[in-house]
């Protein structure tokens, strides 16, 4: 225990521990107490000034980190902002002051799962089974999640799954996920007690070694000890490799656990099932009225704004750190529903399609197909002459997001980077300044330039709603899959209720 292997740690300055009550980001929070702290972070239980509720704030002191540690600090904030389940920690705001990265999420409040495991290694008492199969469940419905967005986690482990009020589990510690593409990575990270054989053996792999983590994790959960136990790198490592299939789990437990266990820990990953067929197998399915009741509502908000949130790109670290709060995602306190807090408009500024938000003002006054082409023909052969980019640049900062029209905390002038919006726009306004140039007189711009701006207009709008088109059918899919899920688990809740009640009635007839 305790003896994993994730990433380095270098930072050697500590930051003085925040006092309680005193106050941070610009006095809009106040420090409560100290939760815990790491080799290079610490969090903290806050209030927040503005509506007087509890928040957790993660301290990262990321001036004293090397450029590898930035960027897992920053890739945790990124994704944490990307996504929106109540499995998932909740992301609220970051920020950097005082040469620290400040992470603002929800509390939970009750530990993690190490800490459950280890209470009942004291007491020399099993996890009910029931729990065991709830826990099973939301971590399911969380990696889901994650998956349907292109993340794979990495490190899924007791220590990195928070537990919080009426025994809703949270995944957290997203610094060393990342987003899969061409669907395989070789990056060799994580925790070596829960890593897969394929990543101890440096292949490619894919969603399926966090399927190989959850397994081991559910082998801890029943047996209280983890699978592979030692300190040693090398020797955890030959021990997975060896691995054929995991030992049995204590006779206490249904033969239901071992044998999804061992599907789970499949050493070829090719015959792992998928996060989605776990969910999907009988032994689930057929208990979906363990999950907390309190996920219903949660769980239906998710599903109504998984549509038009794609992952941030990664944010490009400064040399000056104070500049990274120009770069960071905007708050997100209002409720839980992202619909109700200008989330499309986030999505939209770094990098959602085009289809799913209106248009930005400064995009809206670009010039419209063979606009560009009369103007030519009108004026004599001289279009009207663009602004210069750094001129655009000034209007773009003067022009105030909704957010900021409403008085809210987004931060002012974050960045466009990468949208189709952004890329059309830069290359229309170059396209028609090098048209403007080039043209010397009346009459000879008839099927030149302008024809080939309208041609990439056309052209580029026709590739994105195509690309929109896609990523909705597949949104949809995933949508439908999963509330078809959640209402076998509300029938089967219904189904389990009733046989309660029936149970009681009983029980009082026979008194």
């Amino acid at each position: 225990m305790g003896c994993g292997l994730s990433t380095p740690k270098t930072a050697q300055a500590q930051p003085a521990r925040l006092q309680t009550g005193s106050l941070v980001a610009h006095g809009s929070l106040r420090v409560v107490k100290p939760l815990g702290e790491g080799s290079w972070s610490d969090v903290y239980l806050v209030e927040r000034m503005k509506d007087g509720r509890s928040y957790a704030l993660k301290r990262t002191l990321i001036s004293e980190l090397s450029e590898a540690e930035r960027w897992i600090a920053v890739n945790e904030l990124r994704l944490l902002a990307s996504l929106n389940h109540p499995n998932v920690v909740n992301y609220k705001q970051g920020f950097v002051e005082d040469n620290c990265l400040f992470v603002i999420m929800e509390v939970v409040p009750n530990g993690d799962l190490s800490k459950v495991i280890e209470q009942h290694r004291r007491r020399e008492t099993r996890i009910s089974e029931d729990h065991i199969w709830s826990y099973l469940l939301q971590m399911a419905l969380g990696l889901q999640h994650l998956h349907a967005s292109g993340i794979v986690h990495r490190d899924i482990k007791p220590a990195n799954i928070l537990v919080g009020r009426d025994g809703v589990l949270k995944i957290a510690d997203l610094g060393v996920a990342g987003l899969l593409h061409m669907g395989s990575s070789k990056l060799q990270i994580g925790t070596p007690q829960y890593m897969a054989p394929e990543m101890h053996a440096g292949h490619a792999y894919g969603y399926s070694a966090d399927v190989w983590s959850l397994a081991c994790l559910l082998y801890e959960l029943c047996a209280l000890e983890p699978l592979f136990q030692d300190c040693d790198e090398e020797v955890v490592a030959r021990k997975v490799l060896a691995t054929v299939l995991p030992p049995a789990i204590p006779a206490k437990y249904s033969p239901e656990l071992q044998i999804l266990l061992n599907r789970m820990m499949q050493h070829d990953s090719e015959l792992r099932p998928s996060i989605d067929e776990v969910l999907a197998s009988p032994q689930l399915m057929s208990r979906m009225q363990l999950l907390p009741a309190e996920l219903e509502a949660s769980l239906s908000v998710s599903l109504d704004c998984m549509e038009g949130l794609p992952v941030l790109p990664a944010i490009d670290i400064p040399a000056d750190l104070h500049d990274l709060n120009t770069r960071l995602p905007p708050p997100r306190f209002s409720s839980d529903n992202l619909a109700s807090e200008g989330a499309l408009e986030m999505a939209a500024r770094f990098g959602a399609p085009a289809v799913v938000v209106p248009l930005p003002a400064v995009a809206q006054q670009q010039p419209q197909p063979g606009q560009l082409q009369r103007q030519r023909q009108e004026h004599g052969g001289a279009a009207a002459q663009p602004a210069a980019p750094q001129q655009q640049q000034q209007q773009r900062q003067q022009q105030p997001f909704p957010e900021q029209a409403a008085g809210s905390d987004a931060p002012p002038y974050l960045p466009r980077v990468g949208s189709p919006v952004t890329v059309l726009e830069e290359t229309l306004c170059t396209a028609a300044s090098e048209s403007t140039v080039a043209t010397p007189s009346a009459g000879h711009g008839t099927g030149g330039s302008g024809s080939i701006i309208d041609a990439c207009v056309a052209a580029a709008l026709e590739d994105e709603r195509s690309a929109a088109a896609e990523r909705s059918a597949a949104t949809a899919a995933r949508k439908a899959a999963a509330a078809a899920v959640w209402s076998k688990a509300a029938a089967q809740r219904q189904q389990h209720l009733q046989q309660q009640k029936q149970l009681r009635l009983l029980e009082g007839a026979a008194i």
